[in-house]
């Protein structure tokens, strides 16, 4: 698991360090504020296999967006960039540079050296890399949820879970299967139709919940990364999808990173991990990221800041 993490001019982060992150983890805002940022700089280190994957992950990625994404990628013209992350017994360093500066090319003994766009990726430490898996607001096609729809539903407990949450955002739905209409597979859920509704044909928060709990069941992931989670929910099924994702990550040992634009998002991890959790099982972090004259700050708040920040209205988004 990831504790703290360190980033010097990474996009619009140009120096931020944060200790004390725990099992789930929700990042706030306004925007511009550096949240998405965040999300990229934790898969950048922890998986360099997805260093490539990078500019179309969380954020639209069209025509020579990849040029585009890596020219930006080091903050304000600065000339190297680093991302350090660590955990109990781990500590992974990502390093990445304009290539044809000697002076900053990998040292020896560097891990998984990558070029892309005219920059150059290499990673130190003591190297116990991540498996990641990340739900951004980019609509993902159907065909690309079927693998970790098939390996959730595979378990009869774990589709017990997806169907109980799904439930949750529609009392109309009974079960989810992956069904062979036309020759293709297809996900479907049973509404008390006559037939199975294919899920394109529901609703986006239905959508959404599929995708993102099939991920976090299927995948067999070490990190889960959301972006605005709250997409397409409606806010009186947050606190039951907060239960779902806390009862999850700790059950198969998942750490989870998730960003909001929503306070009742907040409020909804507030009563799951605080009010509900009179025992302390439950482990949030709420990191709070800001941007003051031109420089992103951020901070993790401790329940009582939370608390108060709740009960004065002070804006944490």
């Amino acid at each position: 698991m990831i504790t703290d993490i360190k980033i010097l001019n990474f996009r619009g982060i140009g120096d931020l360090e944060l200790k004390g992150l725990k099992r789930v983890n929700l990042i706030v805002g306004t925007n511009n504020a550096g949240k998405t940022s965040l999300l990229e700089a934790i898969v950048a280190a922890a998986s360099p296999a997805l260093v490539g994957s990078l500019p179309g992950m969380f954020r639209s990625n069209t025509g020579n967006g990849a040029d585009r994404y890596f020219k930006w990628l080091l903050h304000d013209q600065e000339f190297i960039s680093k991302i350090e992350i660590r955990g109990p017994s781990h500590r992974i360093e990502l390093s990445f540079a304009q290539t044809g500066i000697s002076q900053l090319s990998p040292p020896v003994g560097a891990d998984g050296v990558q070029e892309f766009a005219g920059m150059k990726f290499w990673h130190e430490g003591t190297k116990k890399y991540f498996k990641s898996c990340v739900v951004s607001v980019q609509h993902r096609s159907h065909d690309a949820m079927i693998d970790n729809f098939a390996n959730t539903v595979r378990s009869p407990a774990h589709e017990k879970t997806l169907e109980l949450l799904l439930n949750k955002i529609d009392s109309r739905i009974v079960s989810a299967r992956l069904d062979r209409i036309d020759g293709e597979e297809t996900i479907s859920l049973d509404v008390g139709l006559s037939e199975r509704v294919p899920l394109s044909q529901l609703g986006q928060g239905v959508y959404h919940v599929v995708s993102m709990v099939s991920d976090l069941l299927g995948s067999k992931s070490d990190l889960f990364l959301i972006d605005e989670l709250e997409n397409g929910i409606h806010y009186s099924a947050l606190p039951k999808i907060w239960r779902g994702l806390a009862e999850i990550a700790e059950a198969l040992d998942i750490q989870i990173f998730a960003t909001t634009h929503s306070k009742e998002c907040l409020e909804a991890a507030h009563r799951v991990f605080y009010d509900e959790d009179s025992e302390g099982k439950r482990d949030l972090a709420v990191i709070q990221l800001m941007c003051v004259d031109g420089k992103v700050i951020g901070r993790v708040l401790d329940e009582e800041r939370v608390n108060d920040a709740l009960e004065i209205d002070i804006e944490l988004r």
